[in-house]
This record gives structure tokens, sequence and C-alpha cells, in this order.
């Protein structure tokens, strides 16, 4: 009896916490499309910038930061939210990077801090650094 409630308590904590995260979401993406420079999403054109566009004005130095490109572009430019290893890899072609994908560069990507896998489910977000990240790729 005592461990179906602490089952059922933690159950309840996953889901208050899983909320507070969704909210947390929203909240950090309206913040952001007040607060973006309008080169980070429309080039101040009115015309979103493609993720291709985007890499070509930046040297990124390794596959992580690609990967973080990409991922960082779904999330503030498409506003997407778990982007799967699969979004990764379209995002890889649309963005017309040197070299084929490699699953291992996510495994990098995520090791270096870039993105993570907060829910356990193979889907990724940016983290704090990977934010930064993103950010010197739009100033």
């Amino acid at each position: 009896m005592l461990l179906e409630n602490n089952q059922t308590m933690k159950k309840t904590q996953e889901e208050i916490n899983k909320e507070f995260n969704q909210r947390i979401e929203l909240l950090e993406k309206a913040v952001a499309s007040v607060n973006s420079s309008p080169r980070g999403a429309s080039g101040g054109k009115g015309k979103a910038v493609s993720l291709a566009e985007l890499v070509k004005k930046h040297n990124l130095s390794n596959g992580q930061e690609k990967i973080a490109a990409i991922v960082g572009y779904l999330e503030k430019v498409r506003g997407r939210n778990d982007i799967a290893a699969t979004d990764i890899k379209q995002g890889w072609r649309e963005g017309k990077f040197d070299g084929g994908f490699a699953n291992v560069l996510v495994t990098r990507a995520v090791k270096d801090g870039y993105i993570n896998d907060y829910d356990g489910k193979g889907t990724y977000t940016l983290t704090q650094t990977g934010e930064k990240f993103w950010d010197t790729l739009n100033s």
C-alpha cells in the first residue's frame, strides 16, 4: 500500500514537472519572440531566413555546433518543440552542410552541453549553453 502511494505521488510530481516545463517553454518563446532581432527570423526582409543562409554566415567549427544550429533553428525560427533525430537529419540536408549526417554528432552535442533529451524520449531541445550559442549566431 505504501509503495502504491509513493508511485502515485511520484507520477503526480512527474505530471506537475511536465506541466511546469511546458509552461516555461511557452513563456520563453513569448519572451524570445518579443526580444528577438529581426535578423534572427526574417533577416529584416519579412521573409524567414533559411537554415542554409543562417549557417553560411558563420564558420561552424564542428558537428556539435551544426547540430546546435539546427535544433536552435527548428526551435526559434520554426517554433518546434521536441525535435527528434530524424528532424535533425532533415535539418542537416536543409542546412546544406558538408559531409553526411551521423547520429554520433547528436551524442556529442549532448555531451558538449548544446542540446539535451530532458524527457528521455529521444527528442532534443537547446540547453542554456545551446541558447547562448544560438544567440551568437544571431548577433
